[in-house]
């Protein structure tokens, strides 16, 4: 990736990787980042508004955390958050502006172990209210687009692990349907079970 002079800047190269979702914001465009940002170019101006507009949506999330607020508050108040600093002028650029901040926070966070601690507590917050934000199909397709194995489960399954779900309903402050992901593809970290498979709330 290039750095350029803002006043020489080009008309903006637009991300070819992976398929963005439906909104225009970027919000619903889920990535697991397993993908870098496309080659291309970007001004210095713009690496650091990338990096300080991720950084505020993330400090959002700390403090709504610290004030304890409800987790439907707080969904609410990142998608406001999302809009208000993610705004890209397009799909693909959101996509490609969500892609690139992550990294940079990444490469500035990886200094001490405290950092990175705190980067990835954050990143995963904000991972699963956009992942609620999406229509269960929405989850679905996510999941079978990431490679990840996915059942929901049967209401016998919920009463065999009644305890286990309640301490995960405890933990994430959701009490809809579970689904059970494969533990070696984990999403989120509500609670590992011992077996096969961890819960991952519905949203």
């Amino acid at each position: 990736m290039e750095f350029i002079n803002a006043s020489t800047r080009p008309t903006e190269v637009q991300s070819t990787a992976g398929t963005p979702g439906a909104a225009g914001n970027g919000f619903a465009q889920l990535t697991m980042y397993k993908e870098r940002p496309v080659d291309g170019e970007i001004s210095i101006e713009d690496f650091e508004k990338y990096a300080l507009d991720r950084l505020r949506i993330l400090k959002a999330i700390e403090e709504a955390k610290l004030r304890s607020k409800t987790e439907d508050v707080i969904q609410q108040e990142v998608r406001k958050h999302w809009e208000k600093h993610m705004q890209a002028g397009s799909k693909q650029a959101a996509h490609r502006k969500d892609l690139i901040s992550h990294y940079i926070l990444r490469l500035a966070y990886c200094r001490t172990a405290d950092l990175r601690n705190w980067l990835l507590q954050q990143e995963c917050l904000l991972f699963k209210y956009r992942f609620k934000h999406l229509y269960k199909s929405q989850q679905v397709e996510f999941f079978t687009s990431m490679g990840l194995p996915y059942h929901a489960i049967s209401d016998d399954e919920a009463a065999e692990l009644a305890e286990d779900l309640a301490a995960v309903f405890k933990a994430t402050g959701d009490y809809g349907k579970v689904n059970a992901v494969a533990n070696s593809h984990r999403t989120d970290t509500p609670r590992r079970l011992g077996g096969d498979y961890e819960l991952s709330d519905e949203g």
